[in-house]
């Protein structure tokens, strides 16, 4: 099938963003993409839960889009409803 690639930068340089930096690149996938045919592919750490960021995922999965995250990492365990969660052990990924 075809697909669009529409990428959204919401760290600096360095990795480094904020939580509103976040919610701000997940809005701007969701306004500017049909939601049911969306995927939005995320990797960061944060040691802080952020319930804003929380909803605005919600939301959009509720939408139809599908959110991807990578897990690990320090971030500890901030689940987060609706996201497909990918890991890699050694050799293994899920």
């Amino acid at each position: 099938p075809k697909a669009t690639i529409f990428p959204v930068r919401v760290c600096d340089e360095n990795g480094w963003c904020k939580g509103t930096d976040i919610i701000k690149g997940v809005c701007k996938a969701l306004n500017n993409n049909t939601p049911d045919k969306l995927v939005i592919n995320m990797s960061f750490s944060s040691k802080t839960p952020m319930r804003a960021l929380e909803r605005v995922i919600e939301d959009a999965t509720k939408a139809g889009a599908v959110i991807v995250a990578a897990a690990g990492n320090e971030g500890g365990d901030n689940n987060c409803k609706g996201i497909c969660v990918t890991t890699c052990t050694g050799n293994s990924c899920v």
